[in-house]
């Protein structure tokens, strides 16, 4: 029950490390294995809620110090949790943020956990889920912010440019797009950087 609970995390490790069994065939291709990807979860409702869960469990840690420092607009009052898979970062900045709302979109297999969390939190009148592919679907407009969390890291170079391009559209004048993740920087200790290269190893099975 602690908020600071990873469990979920080492659940959605447990179900990955199946899928490092593919990697010595990925690292010789230099692509991923033909039934690794993201339809290796394939219509799962399991693996796809460990990995939604265990996702919440890593946001938790760092959900408050980004809505800490991120500065909305002020009056803002319409969040896009774009890619925000369990919804933990539209809860915490509406947690902060009183006039704020906030939609979550993601794939139909992340509203399980999205709506528990949002339940849990007893945020139901003030955070949606909402349906769709962020690359080909219409992602609406009018929002003050959106949120891309673990987003462009997954997200193909050549198509990043019209994510954003997308994202900016999608804000009013003045309006705040807030990238979260952790592969820009350079860690400061042993263990931090070997993590980061653990994490990459991961992302190129999975994707590459």
């Amino acid at each position: 029950a602690s908020p600071r609970r990873v469990g979920g995390l080492f659940v959605h490790v447990s179900d990955m490390m199946e899928r490092w069994k593919h990697l010595r065939s990925a690292l010789a291709c230099g692509r991923k294995a033909e039934e690794v990807g993201w339809h290796w979860f394939g219509d799962s409702p399991d693996l796809w809620r460990n990995y939604h869960r265990g996702q919440a469990d890593a946001a938790r840690l760092i959900a408050p110090g980004v809505a800490g420092v991120a500065r909305l607009p002020k009056g803002a009052r319409r969040l896009l949790d774009l890619g925000g898979s369990h919804g933990v970062f539209s809860v915490e900045f509406c947690r902060r943020n009183e006039s704020l709302s906030a939609e979550v979109y993601d794939f139909d297999a992340a509203r399980p956990v999205a709506e528990e969390t949002i339940r849990a939190e007893g945020m139901e009148g003030r955070v949606a889920f909402s349906r769709g592919d962020c690359l080909t679907d219409p992602i609406g407009s009018g929002y003050d912010a959106v949120v891309m969390a673990s987003l462009l890291r997954i997200i193909p170079a050549d198509r990043v440019p019209g994510l954003i391009a997308k994202v900016r559209e999608s804000l009013v004048p003045g309006g705040l797009a807030v990238v979260v993740d952790h592969l820009g920087h350079r860690p400061g200790s042993k263990l931090l950087r070997l993590n980061t290269d653990l994490i990459l190893l991961e992302l190129f099975n999975a994707l590459a």
